[in-house]
């Protein structure tokens, strides 16, 4: 059986009577639901809407207001969840607020003057420990090879390194987030740290004649 809205937000009503947060909350209707699970927006908002003493899970009447129509309520609304999900689309922010695309688009671009990009790639982030362990690792190179005058420098021919990954990056466009007008781009490393992985650094040299 497939849940209404309607009773989406019974089910977080009945958590947030008993007491439930809303991390828990998260967690228990993932646990149960699934993919239908509501965001973790959606339960903040609700929670929001619980705690200012609201009792009805149904969409409240609009008063004859058509549903394009932008109002402080509405572009509070959107600013909340995208605070709270940057990667939140339009059908999803449709949805939660229940007016049109056209009224989602405005209060984004020209209310709010938010912009969504895609993540900036860098190549590695690596902690101090890391970047002093390469440092290291150069300075006895240099020592080894006396800086480019010892014989073995010219014995190798090529070297190259490569990481492999246990999993595969999510791409560019499932990271878009949304920014605010003067806002930097966010970054995100190509290569993020994984459960496993293996570095594989070979050289060609050779042989002494």
């Amino acid at each position: 059986m497939e849940l209404s809205r309607s009773d989406i937000r019974a089910i977080l009503f009945y958590n947030f009577k008993r007491g439930l947060d809303q991390k828990s909350c998260k967690t228990e209707m993932d646990a149960t639901l699934g993919t239908t699970a509501p965001s973790k927006s959606t339960i903040s908002l609700w929670y929001n809407e619980f705690k200012r003493g609201r009792k009805s899970t149904e969409d409240e009447p609009r008063s004859g207001r058509p549903t394009s129509s932008v109002t402080q309520e509405t572009i509070d609304a959107v600013r909340q969840i995208i605070e709270e999900d940057p990667h939140a689309t339009y059908q999803h922010l449709q949805q939660m607020i229940g007016v049109a695309s056209g009224t989602v688009k405005t209060i984004l671009h020209d209310h709010l003057k938010f912009r969504k990009v895609c993540k900036r790639w860098v190549p590695h982030s690596l902690t101090d420990e890391q970047r002093k362990a390469r440092v290291s690792w150069c300075k006895r190179m240099l020592r080894f090879y006396a800086k480019g005058k010892s014989r073995r420098t010219w014995e190798v021919l090529t070297g190259d390194e490569t990481w492999i990954y246990y999993y595969d990056p999510r791409t560019k466009a499932q990271d878009r987030v949304w920014l605010a007008k003067g806002e930097p781009a966010p970054t995100k490393v190509r290569r993020e740290r994984s459960t496993k992985k293996l570095m594989f650094s070979f050289f060609s040299r050779s042989e002494a004649t």
